[in-house]
């Protein structure tokens, strides 16, 4: 479904199932809960990311300049989670660049991830899309 403004993401990583609910406003009195199960944290990224983008076209320009902004800022972070150009996901790592990498709407997005890291790079997203972003337990579905 891609009718109405998204008005929230929650976020199921804890459990398995893993998955995300969209909660778009369909019209004033009426609302509409997405649910999505992805199998894998890779396939979480993905379509979270292509259902954000699609409401907004410069949704990855803005997701990869927040994603680039935590990048400097970390004394930690070894490596960007999406980035125009394919050799800056993996600075320190070269070798992971063509393993573990896919190129979606224009960027390339690091494929090898975390529970910990897809939460993050969820948080992103929300903030990118500048949409509400909660545990999926918040839901009142």
């Amino acid at each position: 479904m891609n009718n109405g403004e998204i008005l929230a993401v929650y976020i199921g990583l804890i459990r398995s199932p893993r998955r995300f609910v969209i909660h778009r406003k369909i019209s004033i009195d009426c609302g509409v809960f997405e649910v999505y199960k992805p199998r894998t944290l890779h396939e979480f990224v993905s379509q979270l990311l292509s259902i954000l983008s699609s409401t907004q076209p410069d949704f990855m320009d803005k997701i990869a300049q927040l994603d680039d902004k935590l990048f400097q800022e970390s004394k930690h972070r070894t490596r960007h989670y999406i980035a125009k150009n394919q050799n800056d996901l993996y600075p320190e790592t070269p070798e992971f660049t063509e393993k573990y990498s896919e190129h979606v709407l224009g960027y390339w997005v690091a494929t090898n991830f975390s529970r910990k890291e897809v939460d993050t790079l969820a948080t992103l997203a929300c903030q990118a899309a500048g949409v509400i972003r909660a545990s999926i337990s918040k839901a009142q579905l």
